[in-house]
């Protein structure tokens, strides 16, 4: 009885060590760190929807078959897309010039404070599609910050222009989070050091009417310039009849130098035709 009871405890303590190895090799999220999530592809059915979390208890069948289960592992962080930028309003050195302003009086800088972080419910997406792997993720995170911060920078300019910098903070970020929905934004915050808007709008006003009134008199110009040379053409046209005139009838030339007023009155011309043919 007592190497029974011996028999019996060895094989329950078997017993106990295979199903804990069993459950050690199917504990999915053992293989993560914090901080990192894991994507599960297996032989048997490919991806898995499902996004394996460190702080969640995970277990699979499929992984304590051998040669059949891949986590991949993805360490997702808070990265931050600040920046500083300085740049010049739209053709603001010209304006300045020909205003005699100090260019700098037309040129803002800002300072951009943010982060964001991959949102882990979009893996499977990307994944699934060979947007990127373990291997490429950090490469693809990098191009989105920098499309990002350039977005930021076209977007941030536009509101600048049109004096609309109050809700700047908030209307970045919604505006960034509209295009790039996998990706969690913290709040934006921008610092501004803006120009003289109304002294900028006057400069840009009255270098455009400038430009409109040397548009207008070049117009005018050109325009007087074709009314003369149509007046040169008529007159040449005209000539060019006369000579017509003159060569087909030559006894127009006697005429005109009997009548000095040049005045060709029909009678007068009938007159001088019959003295002539009588010679």
């Amino acid at each position: 009885m007592k190497l029974k009871s011996v028999f019996n405890t060895i094989l329950l303590l078997i017993i106990l060590f295979f199903f804990g190895f069993v459950f050690w090799l199917g504990w999915e999220q053992v293989e993560l760190s914090e901080q990192s999530y894991g994507l599960v592809y297996t032989n048997t059915s490919g991806w898995k929807e499902k996004v394996i979390k460190s702080s969640n208890f995970n277990w699979s069948f499929e992984k304590v078959i051998p040669n059949n289960y891949t986590l991949h592992k993805f360490i997702l962080m808070k990265k931050n897309i600040g920046f500083s930028f300085e740049e010049e309003l739209p053709s603001g050195a010209l304006y300045a010039s020909f205003n005699s302003i100090d260019s700098n009086d037309f040129k803002y800088n800002y300072t951009l404070t943010g982060n964001i972080i991959f949102d882990y419910k979009y893996l499977y997406n990307k994944v699934s599609n060979n947007e990127f792997n373990t291997d490429t993720y950090t490469e693809w995170e990098n191009i989105k910050i920098l499309e990002i911060q350039n977005i930021l920078k076209s977007f941030i300019k536009d509101r600048i222009i049109n004096s609309e910098t109050l809700t700047v903070n908030t209307s970045a970020r919604e505006y960034i989070q509209e295009r790039y929905p996998y990706f969690i934004i913290d709040d934006i915050f921008i610092n501004f050091s803006l120009p003289d808007m109304y002294l900028y709008n006057s400069a840009r006003n009255r270098y455009l009417q400038n430009i409109e009134m040397q548009t207008s008199a070049e117009e005018k110009y050109l325009t007087d310039v074709l009314e003369q040379q149509n007046r040169e053409n008529l007159k040449l046209e005209l000539l060019k009849k006369y000579g017509e005139v003159f060569t087909q009838y030559p006894i127009m030339i006697e005429y005109l130098k009997v009548d000095k007023n040049m005045v060709l009155d029909r009678a007068k011309l009938e007159d001088f035709f019959t003295l002539e043919n009588q010679k």
